[in-house]
């Protein structure tokens, strides 16, 4: 009996190690075929992508961005510059205290400039309020006293 066991149990471990063999080399036929077809999927680049792409771009700090824009609005006073997309392009956003911006480009050209938003002040409210504040006083029944208004009393019918 013990030898008809030992047989059962060669067969089984040949049966698994037969079976993993062939899962690891499926496996690894997969493998190199869907390396080979993404290498040839994807597109060569093209003579201007390789000519445009070696010749270095300049980038300037966001110091000297600060620097170009204080030049550009005569100014001295930026607030603040951060990255920012100008007319689809990556470009510092210089802002300055008086809300006036200036776009930079990373090589440090001036792309553009906003000038700070006006806010009208509404005239006509200060003046109805002066106008108001002679016809609207003191609150009460409208009754000065010493003037007898004419009322309804309960006792009238």
């Amino acid at each position: 009996m013990r030898r008809s066991i030992s047989l059962i149990s060669i067969a089984f471990t040949a049966f698994s190690v037969v079976i993993m063999a062939s899962v690891i080399y499926g496996y690894r036929v997969s493998a190199r075929s869907r390396s080979a077809a993404s290498e040839a999927a994807q597109p060569q680049p093209s003579a201007e992508l390789v000519a445009s792409a070696s010749i270095p771009r300049l980038r300037i700090s966001p110091q000297a961005a600060a620097d170009v824009a204080s030049q550009f609005l005569n100014r001295t006073d930026a607030y603040s510059v951060q990255l920012a997309e100008y007319n689809g392009v990556q470009a510092y956003k210089v802002t300055f205290s008086s809300a006036d911006v200036v776009y930079i480009s990373l090589d440090g050209q001036v792309l553009g400039s906003e000038p700070a938003p006006v806010q009208l002040a509404d005239l006509n409210a200060h003046r109805k309020a002066r106008d108001d504040g002679g016809k609207r006083g003191g609150g009460g029944d409208g009754e000065r006293e010493g003037e007898g208004g004419e009322h309804e009393s309960e006792n009238d019918g």
